[in-house]
């Protein structure tokens, strides 16, 4: 595995909640431990999200900065149109693409039917968060 992609909610942090400060305790248990084991390993890590389809771009920006100040994912990616939105796989396909990794190469984890159907959709692995972080 070259690439490992994550949802965001409900597998990085808490539930979405309707305001970043809310968001501020950081990861669930487990999830900073196994994104330096994955680092170090060599590990690509990344982000796609379906999170607030209305969300506005300078929103949306601050989220990635406050997501990326807890740790340093390689690309952040958000479904900003409904094309893009999990169980699509357009976003999965994109991040593989732009670090020249195919989809049989990356693994996909989520916490929701629309992540696993996104995986397959894709060509991706995929693993629900409660068995890859051990919950």
């Amino acid at each position: 595995m070259k690439m490992v992609v994550f949802d965001w909610d409900g597998t990085l942090t808490p539930q979405r909640s309707s305001a970043l400060a809310d968001e501020r305790r950081g990861f669930l248990t487990g999830v900073l431990e196994k994104l330096q084991e994955l680092r170090a390993a060599g590990v690509l890590l990344a982000v796609a999200t379906n999170q607030h389809p209305d969300m506005s771009l300078e929103l949306i920006r601050e989220r990635i900065a406050w997501l990326q100040g807890l740790f340093r994912f390689d690309a952040v990616l958000f479904a900003q149109t409904p094309e893009r939105r999990k169980p699509q796989p357009a976003m999965l396909l994109e991040i593989a693409e732009r670090f020249g990794v195919s989809p049989d190469q990356t693994l996909f984890v989520g916490d929701a039917e629309t992540d696993r159907q996104a995986a397959e959709a894709a060509g991706c692995r995929f693993c629900w968060a409660e068995e890859f972080l051990g919950r």
